[in-house]
């Protein structure tokens, strides 16, 4: 994960990381309070699902912030056409979802 970024990734990366840290801090003092509350024996099992559950809301933050920060950056020149599909026999018998 070391590749080199351009420099409009790493302006990305740092606004990123901007929004996301001031959003997990409360997450991480969490999880770090429920590692020092615990004792030894008990650090597996229902820990370490609460230490998961943690995580993963820490990593919805992320592309939460992903998200935000490209939608405020929009799009960058034109969008790139998209060929034409050209054979349709597949899609004879497809029904329509509502």
């Amino acid at each position: 994960m070391e590749d080199e970024l351009t420099l409009e990734e790493s302006e990305e990366l740092d606004r990123i990381v901007e929004i996301v840290l001031a959003s997990v801090e409360k997450d991480v003092r969490d999880m770090a309070r429920l590692m020092a509350t615990r004792k030894k024996e008990k650090l597996l099992g229902q820990t370490e699902f609460e230490v998961r559950d943690i995580t993963h809301k820490i990593g919805a933050q992320v592309i939460q912030a992903t998200l935000e920060v490209r939608k405020k950056g929009g799009t960058k020149g034109r969008a790139q056409p998209v060929p034409t599909a050209t054979d349709r026999r597949n899609f004879r018998n497809i029904e329509t979802k509502r």
